[in-house]
């Protein structure tokens, strides 16, 4: 039972920390709302998976610079002065899409069965840049697809 709440608590504070992130990026960069959406994800994440795999999943050595430029762009809008909340609203950018980068994958595979954009996201460019973007930087890009020849 208290299994089942804390994974419902987790997933409802990551929602949360989202909505709120994107109201603070839509009220101007307001500092309190992003700190809040920061701190209200992070403890969605460890609320959903635990502190242990939260942790393992933020110190994984493909992940360490993610989680470094995500964590000093979490300071940066601590900080507050205006240029630092611009410089680590950037910075967390750049964090969260090497994070979950490994991701785009089967984040285009769902997004492919949306009415409107479905055709364009299964185009050959499309495809070849999610690729692309998976791999590089990641240490894969050696490795063949198993559908290369």
């Amino acid at each position: 039972m208290f299994y089942e709440d804390s994974k419902s608590i987790g997933i409802g504070l990551i929602v949360l920390g989202l909505l709120v992130y994107i109201l603070g990026i839509f009220l101007f960069l307001d500092r309190a709302m992003l700190a809040i959406g920061n701190i209200s994800f992070l403890m969605g994440v460890v609320a959903l998976v635990g502190f242990k795999n939260a942790v393992a999943f933020f110190s994984r050595s493909s992940k360490i610079q993610g989680s470094a430029f995500f964590f000093l762009g979490l300071v940066f809008i601590i900080i507050g002065w205006y240029l630092f909340t611009v410089l680590g609203f950037l910075c967390q950018l750049y964090g969260i899409f090497l994070l979950f980068r490994s991701f785009i994958g089967t984040i285009l595979v769902y997004a492919q069965g949306l009415p409107f954009v479905g055709g364009f996201l299964r185009s050959d460019a499309v495809q070849r840049a999610a690729k692309v973007i998976e791999t590089v930087g990641s240490g894969d890009s050696k490795k063949r697809s198993k559908f290369e020849v």
